[in-house]
């Protein structure tokens, strides 16, 4: 049976209806990622964020800065000879390493978190990034690990532990030239396609800089080739495995996870590297020749 024949007025009528739908989503999803750019702008101004986001990001930048100054002042600890401060700064590795892993599984969950919330930017790049922050949590506890199980050889032990910045480089440069790089700034949804780029830049010059330091020091240069494989691998896992269905449905499978588990599973993570690594430390210097 057939319906009844539909003007040509109430056709019109609802194409037109459809195509302002259509142009409401757009100007929606623009304004959300023209608030992702401003977000991002304020917080390199020292602004900030807000709610959830911004808490995940200060615990993941207090820790990171007590790291970095942690590896800093140890570096300049052994250079000057002052052994007994550097040893007892190494004692804070126990307390910020699982602290740091923790914050870095956090902000996977977050990342997972605005996937599931469809945020434009995580639709387009953020999704796929966090293969490389799932990557990241269990890189640092090999490398913390490896740090503290060779700590009897002092060039390996140094750059094991320099090592765990150099993970954290290709996020922190990809923003950077997104913020203040002539053809890489990123001023609305407009230029938004500008982050990969910038991404695949930030990734091979942190690459590049893991291959000079491995070439620099050869005779210890293992932990630097390591250092640049796992940044190789973030960018190659960016590419590949987080352009796929199947990660999609595992990022919206971790968004349902409860936030204290998943901190809890990174600092215990940490916890054992730190204990593992100490302890397996301990068997290499007694089974070292005299």
């Amino acid at each position: 049976m057939v319906g009844p024949i539909q003007a040509p007025e109430q056709l019109d009528q609802r194409g037109l209806a459809g195509t302002v739908l259509a142009d409401q989503r757009k100007a929606r999803a623009g304004r959300q990622v023209q608030r992702y750019v401003d977000q991002r702008r304020r917080a390199a101004a020292g602004i900030g964020e807000t709610d959830r986001e911004a808490s995940i990001d200060i615990r993941r930048g207090v820790t990171g800065t007590l790291w970095i100054l942690l590896i800093a002042g140890q570096s300049f600890a052994i250079h000057s000879r002052r052994l007994p401060l550097h040893r007892t700064a190494g004692r804070l590795v126990f307390a910020l390493a699982p602290l740091l892993i923790g914050a870095f599984s956090l902000v996977t969950w977050a990342g997972a978190q605005k996937s599931a919330m469809q945020h434009p930017f995580y639709e387009a790049f953020g999704r796929p990034l966090l293969t490389g922050d799932a990557l990241l949590v269990f890189a640092t506890a090999l490398l913390v690990y490896l740090a503290l199980r060779y700590r009897r050889q002092v060039h390996v032990h140094g750059a094991l532990m320099i090592s765990t910045v150099i993970g954290l480089l290709p996020p922190i440069l990809a923003r950077l030239f997104n913020i203040y790089m002539p053809g890489l700034i990123i001023s609305g949804p407009e230029t938004l396609y500008r982050f990969g780029p910038s991404l695949l830049l930030s990734a091979a010059l942190s690459v590049a800089l893991g291959i000079f330091l491995a070439l620099r020091y050869r005779r210890h240069g293992w932990p630097w080739w390591l250092a640049s494989g796992l940044v190789a691998l973030l960018y190659l896992l960016y590419a590949t495995l987080g352009q796929t269905a199947q990660w999609s449905a595992t990022v919206a499978e971790i968004a349902t996870w409860s936030p204290i588990a998943v901190f809890a599973c990174g600092a215990l993570l940490g916890a054992m590297a730190c204990v593992l690594g100490w302890r397996q430390g301990e068997t290499i210097g007694r089974l070292a020749p005299a």
